[in-house]
């Protein structure tokens, strides 16, 4: 079987200086996988090389058997790749029907509407579908994007912490609403500093250190690997 996103020996540098030293990695549809790690550790800079902001210096990036690495950003979203940001980016003059239409409006604006309906439904925020993007409550922006970024149906969505400014409640509600997406087929790449939110989210790991792969598995495998206790939680035994 064909991995929706398969990385293999990816590597990033930045003035000479290694962001990302040769990490591999797969994600299959339906599949949740989780990259965390300590600040530094190149997640973010994994998903910029694979959505196309940030060019490899080696290694290769594979969506849906199809090599494209050094693609550009746009080329990558068309070949049905989706992403969100550090940062919620809506347009605060529109309401939430209007960011999430505006994604396929080239489908015509009676489809987009029947399909902002439906996504808005998915994430849980129907209820805000009139309500520009300037006065939604935080963790209501960050759903939003999520449903903007799964607008056009995309085979891989990679979610750059979403869980940034939310509460321990948000989070705890967000992370059912990601695996009802990945139980549809949706492949996702997870990154977020709370490693409890990703690990109630995803059923697979990558931890990365230094740039560098050092451990996968599930939640309770990556929790008690002695070399994830070392360099993600600073600590030994």
């Amino acid at each position: 079987m064909i991995r929706v996103l398969e990385v293999s020996q990816l590597r990033v540098e930045f003035g000479g200086v290694v962001a990302v030293a040769d990490a591999s990695f797969g994600v299959a549809g339906g599949e949740a996988v989780g990259l965390i790690g300590p600040n530094g550790a190149g997640k973010s800079t994994t998903i910029g090389a694979i959505t196309g902001f940030v060019r490899p210096a080696k290694g290769r990036i594979m969506v849906d058997g199809t090599d494209v690495t050094g693609w550009s950003p746009q080329r990558i979203h068309r070949h049905q790749v989706a992403r969100t940001f550090q940062s919620a980016e809506i347009a605060g003059g529109m309401t939430v029907e209007q960011n999430l239409m505006i994604a396929c409006l080239g489908q015509g604006r009676r489809a987009a509407r029947g399909r902002a309906a439906e996504v808005a439904e998915l994430l849980g925020v129907r209820g805000y579908l009139g309500v520009p993007g300037s006065v939604l409550p935080y963790g209501i922006r960050r759903l939003v994007e999520i449903a903007r970024a799964i607008m056009e149906r995309p085979r891989l969505v990679l979610l750059d912490e979403p869980g940034a400014g939310l509460s321990e409640l948000e989070r705890t509600e967000l992370a059912p609403l990601l695996r009802r997406l990945v139980s549809g087929g949706l492949a996702i790449v997870l990154v977020d500093h709370h490693v409890s939110f990703v690990a109630q989210s995803c059923e697979r790991l990558v931890v990365l250190d230094a740039g560098a792969v050092i451990a996968t598995g599930t939640p309770a495998q990556v929790r008690n690997d002695p070399a994830v206790i070392a360099a993600y939680l600073g600590k030994s035994g």
